[in-house]
């Protein structure tokens, strides 16, 4: 089912405890991302939600690893050379053990299970800009201070290429940044401007908790669709007998609704217009099995008080 798509983005701050408490060094571990990508499955967004982490977040996240790699490898080597000394206590260090090596391993594995957002190709004209926003003070650069925010520069227009080239329509950017959240006014305007999407900052954590206040009546209506509009839909296709086709009458054999190419829209707070595709099976002339494909009904659904109210508004096949 297709809908408005919404493209959720991590900065650094917003995942670094999330890689602290995993405290793995066998894998490249985000936990924070997996959860979010189970609970998407889980309430069925994945069409219309997906999450992201930013090149550049990545490549810091990366560093971090190898530079707590490193430390913990100095404090084993030393604790080592200290208590062998003792000669009843044995610690064995490898010496061998490539650090680097390891991390690079453990990155390239985790570069395959998540969705990064690049940083632009043209790293001339990158550099280019993010001088002039440096120069000129531009955000998420700040008037007054000294210019930290040359990261924060690469994530927004890495994000603004990305939203530009993307079929999503709005950009949640989940970060605690003081750049990003004093100056949200400035960039928002500067991201629709560029890219000609909406962008929306959010400065919690609780991304599972954003997503089931954001997406509670999404899910709720998908569930509605699932157990009790589509069963009585088909029911109600199912009875009946003929079809129409250039004015000649046929006798209906089956129908499935095709949810691939069904659609929904989300027009408002309480409101929904769905559009199924059916597939109608029917015996054609030769009394052969053959398939109209582009069958469609449309319904608008609006919720009052606790019930959900649909009305018909299309229907192209005459059927009887």
């Amino acid at each position: 089912m297709e809908s408005e798509k919404v493209a959720l983005v991590l900065d650094t701050n917003i995942v670094e405890k999330s890689i602290k408490a995993d405290s793995d060094f066998k894998v490249f571990k985000i936990s924070l991302y997996d959860d979010v990508v189970d609970l998407i499955e889980k309430y069925d967004l994945v069409e219309k939600v997906c999450i992201f982490v930013p090149e550049i977040v990545f490549i810091e996240l990366v560093k971090h690893e190898k530079d707590k790699l490193f430390t913990k490898i100095s404090i084993l080597k030393q604790l080592s050379e200290e208590l062998n000394s003792l000669g009843n206590i044995k610690i064995q260090c490898d010496e061998c053990f490539d650090v680097a090596l390891h991390v690079d391993k453990i990155k390239s594995e985790k570069e395959k299970q998540i969705k990064l957002i690049p940083i632009p190709k043209d790293k001339g004209q990158l550099f280019e800009r993010i001088l002039s926003m440096a120069v000129d003070k531009d955000a998420p650069f700040e008037k007054g201070r000294s210019d930290n925010g040359f990261k924060d520069a690469i994530i927004l227009l890495s994000v603004i290429e990305f939203a530009k080239k993307s079929d999503y329509s709005k950009v949640v950017l989940f970060t605690q940044d003081g750049a990003f959240s004093k100056q949200q006014p400035t960039i928002k305007k500067y991201f629709e401007k560029e890219s000609g999407k909406s962008l929306e900052i959010e400065t919690t954590k609780d991304i599972q908790g954003y997503i089931s206040s954001k997406y509670n009546l999404f899910v709720e209506f998908k569930k509605y669709l699932n157990e009790q509009y589509y069963p009585k839909l088909l029911e109600e296709m199912n009875n009946e007998s003929i079809i129409i086709l250039e004015n000649k009458a046929y006798e209906i054999t089956g129908v499935s609704i095709d949810y691939d190419e069904t659609t929904m829209v989300e027009l408002s707070e309480n409101e929904f217009e769905l559009n199924v595709a059916f597939v109608i099976a029917y015996e054609d002339e030769d009394d052969e099995e053959d398939y109209v494909k582009d069958a469609r009904k449309v319904i608008a659904f609006t919720k009052k008080e606790k019930e959900w109210q649909a009305r018909e508004k299309i229907f192209n096949y005459k059927l009887q």
